[in-house]
């Protein structure tokens, strides 16, 4: 019997030590709803870059940024975009394919190196000499929803400052002729 009051008094007083915790509602960065928040996207160590085939499969660099202030915590996501010049303009800019969650973000050289191909029309004059590119991070939440009524979340796309960068580009080797088993036609 003693057991049980030692038990039920153990007991009683973790109940009396536990609370209750008040529910806290997120408070969301007005910014990042109508999209005009932005954030910093570091400059790399190095700014020139020579693109080499032998290296096609491997990452050029990776980008670190601070994450964007949504006014929570949110598992986001980074595309890298490319482009000319450091408006980015509908239409003048190119988005290589990789995305990465996480602050640290690699740029894949044959992404980057057909990036610049797009810009230059499929074709590049030679001899091949550094070109200018500048270069910024779209952060988005994946389970953000667009809506227009006013009573659910919107949280838009946002974009990172642009910084531009020297790289010389390869001309896309032409492994399929040059493998190619020629045969005699008869």
């Amino acid at each position: 019997m003693k057991r049980y009051n030692i038990l039920f008094i153990v007991l009683l007083g973790m109940i009396g030590f536990t609370s209750c915790e008040d529910k806290v509602d997120t408070v969301i960065n007005s910014k990042a709803i109508d999209g005009s928040l932005s954030f910093k996207l570091n400059q790399p160590q190095y700014s020139n870059y020579v693109l080499e085939v032998a290296n096609s499969t491997k990452d050029l660099d990776s980008l670190t940024c601070v994450q964007p202030a949504y006014g929570f915590t949110a598992a986001v996501t980074y595309s890298t975009q490319v482009c000319g010049d450091a408006n980015f303009a509908a239409g003048t800019f190119q988005t290589l394919p990789t995305t990465v969650n996480g602050e640290k973000v690699g740029v894949n050289t044959k992404e980057l190196n057909k990036a610049l191909i797009a810009f230059n029309g499929g074709a590049f004059a030679e001899p091949l000499t550094f070109k200018t590119v500048y270069v910024r991070l779209k952060a988005y939440i994946s389970d953000a929803s667009y809506s227009t009524t006013k009573d659910s979340l919107i949280v838009k796309p946002l974009y990172s400052n642009a910084i531009s960068l020297k790289i010389k580009p390869y001309i896309e080797p032409l492994d399929y002729y040059y493998n190619l088993t020629l045969r005699p036609w008869y």
